[in-house]
């Protein structure tokens, strides 16, 4: 994708690094410059967690984090996390920009606010300018998208939703960023060919499922076939790995 800016190879971290990587056990998984990866996760997965483990590993290697908040799916994530016990602040981090798209409740560094038009020609070029001046502002970013379920919940027609998922399309392999879309797997099971365009589309899937008391990490699809694979963590280790632990 063309971009209107030019940035500074030093407003970054562009020049000192190639992919963004998240460690899990003895893995490393490494997600390259325009890639965008489609975590599934089940509703009794705890998914917030899962996004505070990927978030704070990204900002440690002081990569800038950009996310799309959709109709205040920010607010529940962080509400989720406080609930746990994890102090939340980073939200307001300098490097940390926030996309409020609908809603009302501001949480994070709210950098960019568009309503969800349901004209999706309007709503494409309106995001496209705030996402463009945010990603001015720094060479490379990871973004998160929270609560692209609810946005196909909230577009009752079929040619509505297909539009939207094109629409994304326009930032795969824009390489000045990594995409994370985080989805409910048991919220968008009843739109089949929904989900499999998406998992067609995004270049890595991974699934995030319960199991007793483990909770299973699987790889289905990734450029690296090396990761592609699964394997349990004890609730345990999960709590270990959130705390930084392991």
């Amino acid at each position: 994708m063309s971009s209107t800016c030019k940035p500074s190879v030093n407003n970054g971290v562009r020049g000192k690094c190639t992919h963004a990587g998240v460690f899990c056990r003895e893995r490393h998984y490494k997600f390259r410059p325009g890639e965008t990866v489609l975590i599934e996760y089940s509703s009794d997965f705890p998914y917030y967690l899962a996004f505070y483990y990927l978030i704070r590993a990204v900002r440690r290697e002081g990569i800038p984090v950009l996310i799309d908040d959709i109709g205040d799916t920010l607010s529940r994530y962080a509400f989720a996390l406080e609930t746990s016990g994890i102090e939340t602040s980073f939200l307001n981090d300098e490097g940390v920009y926030v996309i409020k798209i609908g809603g009302k409740r501001n949480i994070g560094n709210v950098s960019g606010r568009i309503g969800i038009e349901s004209d999706f020609y309007v709503h494409n070029l309106e995001y496209s300018r705030v996402f463009e001046n945010i990603l001015c502002q720094k060479d490379f970013f990871v973004n998160f998208v929270l609560g692209f379920d609810t946005r196909l919940l909230m577009t009752p027609n079929p040619r509505d939703r297909f539009s939207f998922l094109v629409s994304k399309l326009h930032y795969l392999g824009n390489e000045r960023r990594v995409a994370f879309y985080f989805v409910n797997s048991d919220v968008i099971s009843g739109y089949t060919w929904e989900r499999e365009y998406l998992r067609e589309m995004v270049t890595s899937l991974v699934q995030l499922e319960r199991d007793g008391e483990q909770y299973v990490v699987r790889v289905v699809k990734s450029p690296d076939y090396d990761a592609i694979g699964s394997f349990n963590l004890p609730k345990e280790t999960l709590i270990r790995l959130i705390r930084g632990e392991g």
